[in-house]
């Protein structure tokens, strides 16, 4: 059966190629008109973590991995300024792909032209990975890797010539040079390959595998290289085992880093005990992968279909995930699917669903299940039709009874009670709005009220309600935010930082001072930067010129140009105080 014929072409694969573009197209300039733009700027967010990352392979300090390579290519083509625009734009286009290759194996598993028009047409306006291709997460390369190893698996299955099994085995491994964990795939893959082949009766499988070990083994040598030469890093993934222990909860993460891990972690926990219970979550998060709501992390889904309008119209989890629930049901009682190809797909589904069902199935994380839910949702209605077109209408009407009726239950046994929004959502947003407008907007102060309100003992939420008091001179109200912050954790920086500077606007200098006196010296150049300035400031007001001029100088080392400026008045307003100031 030829699956890029002309006709099939037209059928299938030309609406499936317009539909994704042009929706793409649409979310693509929404972007490039509103903060989510800068979110790859704002600090805290994996986004911004991952822009860094690239940074890094480029300047030889990380690991490769192809979304650090993505990162680092359009940094360098930017002038070694981040590109984000660009990096959005390169997983929009994986986006197109991602959608003409479920488009392909939809119709290659099924054989039928309105399983692959369905499933592609889910797989390009599916609006959360529309989501996740609108900002720099590693999912949509991640995910575009997974369907290419899929592909061409499924394309080169016969292994009847000399490079089909190397080629098979190279394409396996390339997910787990994003996330390590797919090298379950890797193996699962192979084993579905080779089974396959005992089935037919092949001749010479244990040749055939050993290619597919050195297909698999060629990316590795030469990543590994790349890592030698670029950082001198032996480790051809882009994985750590003590960050592994710190996700199980095993490792303190206090003297961890994230990016450069200690060579020896502080053990917290015994290994047995954690990873047992570790176990017995997993079923539960397990289900979860399948149910029709985002769990949410850095992005909010929910959030993000309220800020970009082409997403109100696309579908989502909530008629997806219940309707491939149901088509995967009436598959399995519908005949003997293990016998046929559609077995690869549950073997997809296992493999990557295990590693994910360890920790927390965040939205981001259960992409990489979107095959699956494209092809079972476009199952049950080839489903219903064939039954109408083949036995007729009474067993037609009978069969979409009996899927309606799957996806009614299912749909609600599994509802969402309620659609998650929350302050970090609001926060992150004006954050972005500040950065793309550089400075406060009304937009940024309307967003952080917002976040107030919803979350009313938020933290960041107090701090940046502060910080607008602040700007807008409001001080009796930036005082109240800040103090509520304080008192909550004396020891956040950024809340003392605030609480001070809404103290000395109010004239409470010798409150703020006492505040700033108990505080140690940060070890960042920006954090040092603030501490010294208001130390400055306190020591200003309190009339003590010497300690003030000191923290002043000491300021000064780390300040930017517009600052130096601020800075060098403060010390001649000292030293017009009093002729005698030491040096």
């Amino acid at each position: 059966m030829k699956y890029f014929s002309l006709n099939r072409f037209r059928a299938v694969y030309l609406p499936v190629l317009i539909a994704a573009v042009v929706v793409r197209l649409g979310v693509f300039l929404e972007i490039l008109d509103s903060p989510l733009r800068s979110y790859s700027f704002v600090v805290g967010l994996d986004m911004q973590v991952f822009m860094t990352l690239g940074e890094l392979f480029h300047r030889g300090g990380c690991q490769f991995s192809f979304f650090n390579a993505l990162v680092a290519l359009c940094y360098v083509l930017n002038g070694l300024q981040h590109w984000p625009e660009a990096v959005i734009a390169v997983q929009m286009l994986s986006g197109v792909g991602a959608a003409l290759m479920v488009a392909w194996l939809s119709l290659h598993l099924s054989g039928r032209k309105l399983v692959g028009l369905i499933a592609g047409m889910i797989a390009a306006l599916y609006a959360p990975k529309l989501v996740f291709e609108s900002v720099t997460l590693r999912e949509s390369v991640y995910l575009f890797l997974a369907l290419t190893s899929l592909v061409v698996l499924l394309k080169f299955r016969n292994w009847n010539k000399t490079w089909y099994p190397i080629l098979t085995g190279g394409a396996l491994i390339l997910p787990a040079f994003s996330r390590f964990p797919a090298i379950l795939w890797t193996v699962g893959g192979i084993l579905w390959g080779v089974m396959r082949l005992r089935k037919k009766r092949s001749s010479k499988i244990k040749s055939k595998l050993f290619r597919a070990g050195v297909g698999c083994l060629i990316p590795v040598v030469f990543i590994l290289f790349i890592n030698i030469i670029n950082g001198g890093s032996y480790n051809p993934f882009p994985y750590s085992m003590n960050l592994f222990r710190v996700q199980m909860g095993i490792t303190s993460s206090e003297n961890i880093s994230q990016m450069n891990p200690s060579d020896k972690p502080v053990v917290c926990r015994a290994y047995g005990h954690e990873i047992l219970r570790r176990l017995k979550r997993s079923a539960g998060y397990f289900v979860d992968i399948f149910k029709p709501y985002e769990i949410c992390n850095n992005i909010n889904y929910y959030f993000m279909k309220q800020h970009l309008s082409t997403l109100k119209y696309m579908p989502g989890p909530l008629l997806v995930a219940p309707l491939a629930l149901t088509g995967m049901i009436l598959m399995m009682l519908s005949g003997k699917w293990w016998r046929r190809k559609e077995l690869v797909l549950f073997v997809y589904v296992i493999c990557f669903a295990i590693p994910v069902a360890a920790f927390v199935p965040l939205g981001r994380y259960r992409l990489i299940m979107f095959p699956f839910f494209c092809f079972f949702s476009a199952w049950v209605f080839d489903y219903v039709y064939r039954a109408f077109r083949r036995k007729g209408a009474i067993a037609g009407s009978i069969r979409l009874t009996v899927a309606a009726a799957s996806f009614t239950l299912i749909s609600i046994v599994v509802w969402p009670g309620s659609i998650p929004l929350r302050a970090s959502d609001y926060i992150a947003y004006a954050k972005a709005a500040e950065i793309q407008a550089v400075g406060l907007t009304p937009l940024a102060a309307e967003y952080y009220h917002k976040a107030a309100q919803l979350e009313p003992d938020s933290g960041a939420a107090l701090i940046n309600m502060g910080r607008v008091m602040l700007a807008q001179g409001r001080f009796p109200e930036a005082e109240v935010f800040t103090r509520r912050a304080y008192s909550q954790d004396p020891g956040n920086f950024g809340a003392a930082m605030f609480y001070v500077s809404s103290l000395l606007a109010l004239g409470k200098t010798v409150e703020a001072e006492n505040i700033i006196d108990g505080m140690s010296i940060p070890a960042d150049v920006s954090g040092r930067l603030t501490y010294y300035y208001n130390l400055g400031e306190c020591k200003m007001l309190s009339g003590k010129n010497s300690e003030a001029l000191n923290a002043y100088r000491n300021a000064l080392v780390n300040a930017p140009a517009a600052m130096r400026k601020v800075i060098d008045q403060r010390i001649e307003m000292i030293k017009s105080r009093s002729s005698a100031v030491p040096d």
